[in-house]
């Protein structure tokens, strides 16, 4: 049997607890909060964070709700973002990014508002994720065939490849950068030296 608060105990039944332990009107405003949060969106996961604080999360925070004294307050972590022609957000207003919504008791809920603010949310999310994932990553730049030979003459081609991708990509440049061959050939002579100190650290960690 699962023992209140222990970890096995998932955060959607602590969100059941914690609006079972409220038992007054927080605890049915909360509790119509989260269905119209999931409602917004069935990609919504909840979350039980900061030691007690049901969270609602899609690709990043959306919303905390949670109730107090005297009021039932929903703050998203982006709020500033958000377009709010409906004037739900009535807290932290003044904040540089959250906004919140405190609900008092007997106060009605603008379903329809509450449920486009959580679409622009999570929307908002979802295009910060997806600019993410197309930053680029270090222009890839080939090995050149002079600084190849090199590498498998001495055997450690994949001591060079097992360097960290930054430290290869300065040495390519530096290596092309390279006017005389003179100057070039010890660039590369360098670039080896890297691959075998390379080895020997692999080695020593053994």
């Amino acid at each position: 049997m699962k023992k209140k608060g222990s970890r096995a105990e998932s955060a959607s039944a602590r969100i059941d607890r914690r609006i079972e332990e409220l038992g007054d009107w927080r605890g049915k405003t909360l509790a119509r909060v989260r269905r119209i949060v999931k409602q917004a969106d069935p990609g919504i996961v909840e979350e039980w964070k900061w030691k007690g604080t049901p969270c609602f999360s899609h690709e990043g925070l959306v919303c905390i709700a949670d109730a107090f004294k005297s009021v039932v307050k929903v703050t998203f972590a982006r709020g500033a973002s958000l377009k709010d022609p409906s004037g739900l957000f009535n807290a932290m207003l003044d904040g540089a990014s959250w906004r919140a919504i405190d609900i008092r008791e007997g106060e009605p809920i603008d379903e329809a508002a509450l449920k486009k603010l959580i679409g622009q949310a999570v929307a908002l999310n979802l295009a910060s994720d997806e600019k993410k994932q197309r930053k680029p990553g270090p222009r890839a730049i080939p090995i050149p065939p002079d600084l190849t030979t090199a590498l498998r003459e001495e055997d450690v081609l994949a001591d060079w490849e097992s360097l960290p991708p930054g430290k290869r990509l300065y040495l390519l440049k530096w290596i092309g950068q390279a006017v005389h061959e003179a100057t070039r050939a010890k660039r590369v002579a360098r670039a080896v030296e890297e691959a075998h100190q390379r080895r020997e650290k692999r080695v020593d960690r053994l």
